[in-house]
């Protein structure tokens, strides 16, 4: 899941939906975790996207994998990437796709 942070979620969602994107949280509609709006969508290639109203731009990707340990290795050792902590929201747009039995795991300080 490519995790968005966008400016104005309502311009956002708009223009997604006249791209041939499609909302896919419960509802179709934007939730609000606090304060602020999210959504998860997806692109008009079928990907999912979450986007997150926030005056600070930025981009994140989401992976769900079957063992964190093998995967961490993987992109950190191999490729040299950085993994940072989840994102705050994960476990809430797990919920806004009406997934109400998923479980995050931090995986020990990823």
């Amino acid at each position: 899941m490519l995790i968005l942070n966008v400016s104005n979620l309502d311009v956002t969602l708009d223009a997604l939906k006249k791209a041939g994107g499609e909302i896919v949280s419960v509802d179709g509609k934007p939730l609000n975790y606090g304060g602020t709006r999210a959504v998860v969508a997806r692109d008009p290639d079928g990907y999912l996207l979450e986007l997150i109203e926030s005056p600070k731009a930025g981009a994140a990707i989401g992976v769900t994998v079957a063992i964190l340990e093998a995967t961490r290795r993987f992109y950190e050792g191999l490729l040299g990437f950085k993994i940072t902590s989840p994102a705050t929201f994960e476990s809430k747009a797990l919920e806004s796709l009406g997934t109400r039995s998923a479980k995050h795991t931090n995986g020990g300080g990823l």
